[in-house]
Parts: structure tokens; sequence; C-alpha cells
């Protein structure tokens, strides 16, 4: 029965109509949700060492999760309250089963990570090197670093951070301070070997 029938029947009962609409409209806007927010996960997989094709398979576990939740719960759905975090959390997993069942990570050509998405105009062709190797630095990051990072440069502030690993927000302050500082090292290491930055 349609929420429209039962709208129509005696008796009908409008907090359940209420409730029907509501994880009706919860549907649609998963839909939305997962169009603008896919490619973002994609990209914080990317950054864990992910190659494109475990990247984007994770990516779908996780918002197939997420689909399953709308659908079949829809009132567990809408007491998340970050659900992009979510989604990230579920496919981080699901990236970490895989990687662990294919042993180490593979090392993922940092031109992958740029793969579709060159620059619009030829001032921004001077950043390229230098974004390959800030990309280059971040992928070098070990777990917990190369996580939390992530997730920082995808807007997550330190409480959510924590919120999302079950930690402190001063613990990831710390972690993303550590994960700079080596990010740096790895540049200017970068740096001294090739007589400076490419620009």
């Amino acid at each position: 029965m349609t929420v429209e029938q039962r709208a129509e029947g005696e008796g009908a009962d409008e907090t359940w109509i209420a409730q029907e609409l509501r994880y009706a409209s919860a549907r649609e806007e998963f839909l939305d949700f997962a169009r603008d927010e896919h490619a973002r996960v994609v990209v914080y997989l990317l950054r864990q060492k992910a190659t494109i094709h475990d990247a984007n398979d994770a990516a779908q576990e996780g918002f197939l999760e997420a689909w399953k939740l709308v659908r079949l719960h829809p009132e567990r759905w809408l007491e998340i309250n970050n659900p992009a975090g979510w989604v990230r959390k579920v496919a981080q997993r699901a990236w970490n089963r895989r990687k662990g069942r294919a042993g180490a990570p593979k090392e993922v050509p940092v031109e992958q990570v740029l793969e579709g998405n060159l620059p619009a105009s030829p001032d921004s062709i001077d950043l390229l090197p230098d974004t390959l190797a800030i990309q280059d630095a971040i992928s070098r990051l070990t777990d917990p670093l190369g996580e939390i990072f992530s997730y920082h440069r995808d807007g997550y502030t330190s409480v959510e951070i924590g919120e999302l690993l079950r930690i402190g927000d001063q613990k990831v302050r710390d972690h993303l301070k550590k994960a700079k500082r080596r990010i740096r090292e790895d540049l200017d290491k970068r740096d001294r070997g090739t007589g400076g930055r490419t620009r």
C-alpha cells in the first residue's frame, strides 16, 4: 500500500504518513548526496594509497551500505549527524579489508590522483610539479596520519575527525602536526635531491 493509498483510506494515521513522507524525502536527498560526494570519497581513498580501481570499489561499497541503511532503516540514517564522514569511514574500512587481503598497499603513481583533473589554464600548469610533489608526500603518510590528514584536507575539523575515529580532538591535532611535519620533511628532502622545486 502506498502512502497515498493509505492516506485515502479510513482512519489514516497521520503520524505514519508524515513519517513515510520524511523517509521518502531522505531517500531522494540521499541520491543527491551520493552524486555530490562520491568523487570526494574516491579522492579521500586515493590519498590512502588506494589504486583508482580500489578507491572506486571501496567508495561504492560505502555508498551501498549507506543506501541499504536509507532503504531498510531510514530512521537510523536520519540520526547520523555527519553522513559524509560516515560514508568515508565505511569506505575506509572496505579499503582496509582489501588492503589486508592484497598485502601491503601498492605505490600509487601520483599522476593517477590527478587523472582527468589537469589544470584548465596555462598559468596553473606551473603548479603541477609542486602539486604532484605534495600529493606524493601525502601518499607516504602511514595510518593514522594519512587517514586523519585526508579528513583534514576534506575540510573536517579536529572535533569531527575525533568523533569519526573515536579519538580525542587533541590527539587529532597532534597527529595533524606530525603529518604536516612529515610532509614538510619529505618536500625538503626532495628539494635537496633535485636542487629546488620545479617552478
